[in-house]
C-alpha cells in the first residue's frame, strides 16, 4: 500500500483535488506529516535541532507541529559574506543545515560567483529556488527532482481550476521573464508554454539569463544609496546600467505588444508578473486593443512583482476588464508552498490537501485550529509533498492571515460546489514598506492595513533603513530592520570609531550624556520607555525602588537582598547585602581592591566631570 504522502501527492490528479472528505483528509495528512518528519528529521540537522530542543520523537497530534516551524528567515540565515567571499564551500555546508543536500554530493571547486554555485547544485539533481530580497540577501528553497516532477503534475492538471484547461499546445506562447534562473515564476511560466504553446512559437523578453549575483548587487546597492554610503562612480555606473537595461526591456516588450496586437484573434498564452502585465496592458490599449477583445481560449498567468507597491490601487481591476473573457489562473501562494491556494467560481482560495493549515496566535506559539467554523490568526503550514525541504513554516511576521477551515457544507462562506479548507487573506501592511515572505503568485483584493511603531538600528554610526521585520503582540507590535550580523563587525583594515579622540573628551561627551538623559528635556526618553513598555512582555517598574544587580538579571526576574525590606532599607543597606538570586545563590558583598576608592550614595565624588561610585549596588561600591 502507497504511504500517505504518495496517496495525497496522488490527488493533484485525481480529478477531485480539493474536494475530499474532510475527517478522512484530516487523518491522512496528520499520518504524512508523521512520515514527512521521520524522513527529514535526521537528514536535516535545524529540524533535528528543533526536535531535540522540544523533546519531540513523533508527530502525535498537529499541536506538535508548531516548535518544528521554520521562518522565512530560516532560509538566509547565511552571512553573507559567504558570498562576498567567495566561501562557497561554507554556503554549501549552511544549506546542508536546512535542506536534504549532502555537501559531498555537490561540487563547488572552482566556483566564481553565486550563479555558478547554484548551478552545482542544480547539476547535482536539487534545485535552488531564490527569493527576492529587498536588503541583498535572498533565500534559498531546495527543490528535490521528486518536488519538480509533482509541480508539473499539478501544473498539467490543475491549471484554471475548477474548470482545468486539457494540457494541449494550441496557444501562441509570450513569456515576460528571462530564458531562464533559479526562480519558481521563471520555471512555471516555461513548464507553463511547453505544456499550452505551440513548440517555436514562445516569445521570451530577453533570451539573457535571470543572474542571483546581479539580482543581489542591486539590492546591495540600493541600501548603501539609501544608507548615502555609496560613491558617486557606483551610482553613476548603477544608474548607466539600469538605463541600459531599461531601453532594452522597452524594446522587448514593444516587439511583443506588436505581436500580440497582430494574433489576438489566436489563442494566446501570456505569463508575467503583475507589474510587467500592466504595462503590456498599457501598451496594447495605446495601440488599439480594447478591453475583452483577445481570443477566449488565452492563457493569461499574473502575480506577485508589486512589492513595492508601484501599481495603481485598482490595477487588479483594469486586469479584470482588459483580461475580461479569457481564462486566467486565480491563485495565491508563495515560493515555499508547493502549488498555490486556486481560487474556486466563489472567490474562496482552496487549500489543497497537501498543505496542512496551521492557524496561529500572534506570538506564533500556540495553535488555534478548529475542525470546523472560522478561525482567524497568523498562517502557518505543513506541506507534506516536499523531499528537498522541511516543508513546515510559519508566515512572515510582517503580514498576517485569516484562515477559514470549513466543513463539508461550506459553512460561513459564499455558496461553493467543492468542500474542504478555503482561506480568506488578510495580508496586513507594515510600516514603512509593505512585507511578505515572498513574491505572492497571486493577489487578494481583500486586504486591510494597520500601522505599527517604528524603530531603527545605528549601526557603525549610520541610521539603517533597511526592510523592515516585525516583532512583538498583536496589541504592541513594533517593526525593525533586519540586523545583519555582519555589518556589525567593524573591519580589522579599517581604525575603530573615535580612535582619534582622546579619552578625556570622551569621558566628557558620556558625563553629558547621562546628565541630558538624565533631565530628559524634550521627553524623548520617556516617550521611548512608554513605547518599550507597550511592546515588551515584562511589567512596567516603579521608578522609586532600584533594585540591586546581579550577573543572574537576564533571567528576568530582579535580585532582592536579605537585608532589606522596603525601598530606603535597601538604599542604606547595599553595602553588606547578600544577593539572593534564585540563578546564582547568595553572593558575597564586594571588596575593594588596594589602592581603589570605596563610596557609598551619603558620599560621592566632588567632580562633575566623572561619574560618581555612588550606585545601589554592592557590585558598584568600588571604583
Amino acid at each position: 500500500m502507497s504511504s500517505a504522502r504518495e496517496q495525497i501527492r496522488a490527488m493533484a490528479r485525481s480529478g477531485d483535488t480539493f474536494d475530499q472528505p474532510a475527517r478522512r483528509l484530516r487523518e491522512l495528512q496528520l499520518e504524512a506529516a508523521r512520515e514527512a518528519f521521520a524522513a527529514h528529521r535526521e537528514r536535516i540537522p535545524l529540524l533535528r535541532t528543533r526536535a531535540d530542543e522540544c523533546g519531540i520523537r513523533e508527530i502525535e497530534r498537529p499541536d506538535d507541529l508548531v516548535p518544528l516551524l521554520f521562518s522565512h528567515t530560516s532560509y538566509k540565515s547565511y552571512p553573507l559574506s559567504f558570498i562576498t567571499g567567495g566561501r562557497w564551500d561554507r554556503l554549501l555546508r549552511w544549506y546542508s543545515t536546512v535542506s536534504v543536500v549532502e555537501p559531498g554530493d555537490v561540487d563547488v571547486e572552482g566556483v566564481n560567483d553565486i550563479d555558478e554555485w547554484t548551478d552545482r547544485v542544480t547539476a547535482a539533481g536539487h534545485r535552488p529556488y531564490i527569493t527576492s530580497g529587498t536588503s541583498g540577501k535572498v533565500s534559498f528553497l531546495n527543490c528535490a527532482a521528486g518536488d519538480l516532477g509533482f509541480l508539473h503534475d499539478i501544473l498539467e492538471n490543475l491549471t484554471c481550476w475548477p474548470d482545468p484547461l486539457p494540457p494541449a499546445p494550441t496557444r501562441r506562447g509570450y513569456l515576460l521573464a528571462p530564458a531562464s534562473g533559479p526562480m519558481r515564476s521563471i520555471d512555471g511560466y516555461r513548464w507553463h508554454a511547453d505544456v499550452f504553446a505551440r513548440p517555436g512559437e514562445t516569445h521570451l523578453l530577453t533570451q539573457e539569463p535571470m543572474r542571483v549575483s546581479e539580482l543581489m548587487s542591486s539590492a546591495l546597492l540600493r541600501r548603501r544609496m539609501a544608507e548615502g554610503t555609496a560613491t558617486p562612480q557606483e551610482i553613476s555606473s548603477f544608474e548607466a546600467a539600469s538605463g541600459t537595461r531599461e531601453r532594452e526591456l522597452g524594446a522587448a516588450v514593444a516587439q511583443i505588444v506588436d505581436d500580440i496586437a497582430a494574433h489576438r484573434t489566436e489563442p494566446l498564452l501570456i505569463a508575467g508578473m503583475n507589474n510587467q502585465q500592466f504595462t503590456l496592458i498599457q501598451a496594447l490599449r495605446a495601440l488599439g486593443v480594447s478591453d475583452g477583445s483577445l481570443h477566449p481560449d488565452t492563457l493569461v498567468l499574473s502575480g506577485g512583482g508589486n512589492k513595492n507597491g508601484v501599481l495603481p490601487d485598482d490595477y487588479q481591476a483594469q486586469f479584470t476588464a482588459f483580461y475580461d473573457g479569457v481564462r486566467r489562473v486565480r491563485s495565491y501562494g508563495m515560493t515555499e508552498l508547493q502549488g498555490s491556494c486556486l481560487a474556486c467560481e466563489s472567490g474562496n482560495y482552496h487549500v489543497p490537501p497537501w498543505v496542512i493549515p496551521l492557524v496561529l496566535d500572534e506570538p506564533g506559539e500556540k495553535l488555534v485550529n478548529t475542525e470546523q467554523g472560522v478561525v482567524e490568526g497568523r498562517f502557518a503550514f505543513l506541506d507534506v509533498s516536499l523531499e528537498g525541504r522541511w516543508g513546515g513554516l510559519t508566515a512572515a511576521t510582517g503580514s498576517s492571515s485569516t484562515s477559514r477551515p470549513a466543513t463539508a457544507a461550506g459553512q460561513d462562506r459564499p455558496s461553493c460546489r467543492t468542500s474542504g479548507v478555503t482561506a480568506i487573506w488578510a495580508a496586513r501592511t507594515r510600516s514603512p514598506a509593505p512585507r511578505h515572505s515572498t513574491p505572492m503568485c497571486g493577489d487578494d483584493p481583500r486586504m486591510s492595513t494597520s500601522t505599527d511603531t517604528e524603530v531603527v538600528h545605528v549601526v557603525r554610526g549610520e541610521v539603517d533603513h533597511g526592510s523592515p521585520v516585525a516583532y512583538g503582540r498583536a496589541d504592541s507590535a513594533f517593526t525593525a530592520p533586519a540586523l545583519d550580523l555582519d555589518r556589525l563587525v567593524w573591519p580589522r583594515t579599517e581604525p575603530g570609531p573615535a580612535f582619534h579622540v582622546p579619552v578625556a573628551e570622551i569621558v566628557d561627551l558620556l558625563v553629558e550624556t547621562g546628565e541630558a538623559l538624565k533631565a530628559d528635556r524634550e521627553g524623548l526618553l520617556a516617550e521611548a520607555l512608554d513605547r518599550m513598555v507597550r511592546s515588551a512582555r515584562c511589567p512596567r517598574r516603579s521608578s522609586n525602588a532600584p533594585t540591586p544587580y546581579c550577573g543572574a538579571a537576564s533571567n528576568g526576574r530582579a535580585c532582592t537582598p536579605r537585608s532589606t525590606t522596603n525601598s530606603a532599607e535597601r538604599t542604606s543597606s547595599t553595602a553588606g547585602a547578600r544577593c539572593t538570586c534564585p540563578r546564582t545563590g547568595p553572593r558575597p558583598p564586594a571588596r575593594s581592591r588596594p589602592g581603589s576608592c570605596t563610596s557609598s550614595p551619603a558620599t560621592p565624588r566632588a567632580s562633575p566631570r566623572r561619574p560618581s561610585c555612588a550606585a545601589p549596588s554592592p557590585r558598584a561600591s568600588t571604583c
